[in-house]
């Protein structure tokens, strides 16, 4: 049995203690705030949810000085956090272009309560929470008596009118004459009043030529009477943007994360004689085919990386190489969590005259998820890609070949070049014969790979019922990663992708932030082919359409929606950023009878 296993250990970290979120030895922090200022503008659906609504958002991350997309930060952060300190939901997006974009479906769990939408970038923790996107947002879970939060002064509950005001000339009914221009683009619909399950078609029109060319969201949504906080706009957040963060100085000291996830940590060991400088940290993502990283250490045994691949696992495996690798302790440090207890939040109050609307919303959303089945959003899969040692080895599928129970058998009868060894001290090992001859006694160990797992103690694979193997693969070749060279490859992947339950004490699996995956989301179709099909299906609808980016590149570009079965005013909300920086906010109504 192994002594000394090696362990990792997350540190919880406050702003200002952690090397791991400071900037690396040798650095200059006045070279990092000469980088400049970034804010987040966040475009959200609505500012008063339900339980068992979606929150949909997409997030602009902007340069302070030049106004346009910001090219510092290619990770985003998006939290909602509540009075109490609770955290609905952090989320964690890749920027591209300074842009990205997610959602999340608020489960009954949620209580009753004032929460806040917040938005930053690692960067923008140098001058503080200040300078974070902060909204307002209330929840009201209907399904439960503890409406503690939203009871008060019954006169700050009354209702306010939020109806929007529709546009006139009805001799025009026919025509644009639901049309705002802002500034370089205008937003039309041919008629201000629909049918149920109508097509409606928002045309968006550049009259500027590409001087209003840009990245845009819309959002189409159903007014109720329930008084909700306002949404801030683009328009209004350019203002704040140099106002927000004037006077605040850059003391923090935290690195931009420029590549991608910035990821940091420490070595240590209890015996002196051996070095903390010039150790070798592997870093994989098992179910990712990105080549593993291996990581150098300083003379503090402090290492930082950034990981720039995209992954949709959560997962992830640190392991020191080499002889002495028990012998060390690592330690991951967790990045830092703002601190939101000096934030202050609107208050939603409940009054009665608001059952009625409250009652029917709580309908229309439980019939809605119950036929979620029909009307599902989907997420892009990731193409497999050729593993990261390249596409040249010698594939062996086990149930082509007579099985055998042992891995040792099944290299003497079906494996060639690959053999189960023994040392002087009887540990079993595996070597790999090279295609050049000259080097087939270098010395050196495989590099092998289980599941997606590096191993390099293999006795625990030596003794896996080979039955349990789909696939070997065989690369004879020497292969250097990170000055480590190894003899060969050995690629093993088993039925049920269950071997890391025998991973061995000094590796780790270490639980991350998963990136938000990109989403297509349903669009309601109503055509004469399958209306039939659809009649029986209820659509209760408040959400119409949202389309988190919409790159407006040429003079006009039509969007397509349909009702539902919901009347009332809608709302057509469009928000984002011309190329060159220039905000654009634009909200259009139309009535469904």
């Amino acid at each position: 049995m192994l002594k000394n296993p090696i362990t990792i250990v997350f540190a919880f970290l406050v702003f200002n203690c952690t090397y791991g979120q400071l900037l690396t030895n040798g650095d200059n922090s006045s070279t990092y705030s000469q980088l400049g200022k970034e804010g987040i503008f966040i475009h959200y659906n609505a500012s008063l949810l339900f339980v068992g609504e979606y929150f949909y958002y997409s997030v602009y991350c902007l340069n302070e000085s030049t106004g346009r997309s910001s090219d510092i930060s290619k990770i985003a952060y998006v939290e909602m956090v509540g009075e109490n300190g609770s955290v609905i939901f952090k989320h964690k997006l890749r920027l591209e272009d300074g842009y990205g974009h997610g959602d999340f479906f608020i489960p009954v769990s949620v209580p009753s309560g004032n929460y806040k939408l917040i938005g930053y970038t690692q960067w923008m923790l140098n001058w503080g929470e200040e300078v974070f996107f902060q909204e307002d947002i209330s929840i009201l879970n209907p399904y439960t008596n503890v409406q503690r939060p939203f009871l008060g002064d019954q006169e700050a509950a009354a209702i306010p009118n939020n109806t929007p005001s529709k546009s006139s000339g009805d001799a025009q009914i026919n025509t644009a004459i639901i049309n705002q221009e802002d500034e370089g683009i205008a937003v039309s619909l041919l008629k201000d009043t629909l049918s149920r399950r109508e097509k409606a078609t928002i045309v968006l029109q550049s009259t500027q030529g590409e001087s209003s060319f840009g990245r845009y969201s819309i959002s189409v949504r159903r007014y109720d009477s329930l008084h909700h906080p306002k949404k801030l706009s683009s328009k209004v957040f350019e203002e704040k943007l140099n106002e927000t963060s004037e006077g605040l100085a850059f003391t923090k000291g935290f690195l931009p994360e420029m590549r991608g996830d910035l990821l940091s940590g420490t070595i240590s060991t209890d015996k002196p004689s051996l070095p903390l400088e010039n150790q070798k940290v592997l870093f994989s993502m098992p179910g990712e085919d990105h080549r593993p990283l291996v990581l150098t250490t300083n003379k503090k045994g402090d290492f930082s990386f950034p990981y720039d691949f995209p992954y949709t696992t959560d997962t992830a495996v640190f392991q020191l190489l080499g002889l002495e690798r028990n012998n060390y302790t690592i330690v991951l440090k967790r990045k830092a969590s703002p601190d939101y207890g000096s934030f202050s939040f609107k208050k939603f109050r409940l009054n009665p005259k608001m059952e009625e609307a409250i009652l029917e919303r709580s309908i229309h959303n439980q019939i809605e998820n119950a036929y979620f089945s029909v009307k599902p959003d989907t997420i892009g899969t990731t193409k497999k890609n050729v593993p990261f040692y390249g596409k040249d080895a010698t594939v062996y599928h086990l149930d082509d070949y007579t099985r055998f129970s042992t891995l040792k058998e099944t290299f003497v009868e079906i494996i060639n070049n690959a053999s189960v060894t023994q040392d002087n001290s009887g540990k079993p090992g595996i070597a790999i014969r090279l295609k050049n001859s000259a080097l087939s006694n270098v010395g050196y160990q495989p590099l092998v790979i289980v599941d997606d797992n590096i191993l390099q103690d293999f006795e625990k694979l030596i003794q896996y019922d080979a039955r349990k193997i789909e696939t070997i693969r065989i690369k004879r070749d020497l292969y250097i990663l990170g000055g480590h060279i190894f003899q060969g490859i050995l690629d093993v992947e088993t039925f049920d992708n269950d071997f890391n339950t025998f991973l061995a004490p000094y590796m780790k699996e270490v639980k991350m932030l998963r990136p938000m995956a990109d989403k297509k989301y349903f669009k309601q179709v109503y055509t004469p082919e399958n209306e039939l099909s659809l009649k029986n299906i209820p659509d209760y609808r408040y959400q119409l359409l949202w389309l988190p980016k919409i790159d407006l590149e040429t003079s006009r570009k039509a969007v397509e929606l349909f009702t539902s079965d919901v009347p009332g005013n809608y709302e057509v909300s469009l928000e984002g950023f011309t190329f060159s920086g220039k905000p654009i906010s634009i909200k259009k109504s139309f009535t469904v009878k």
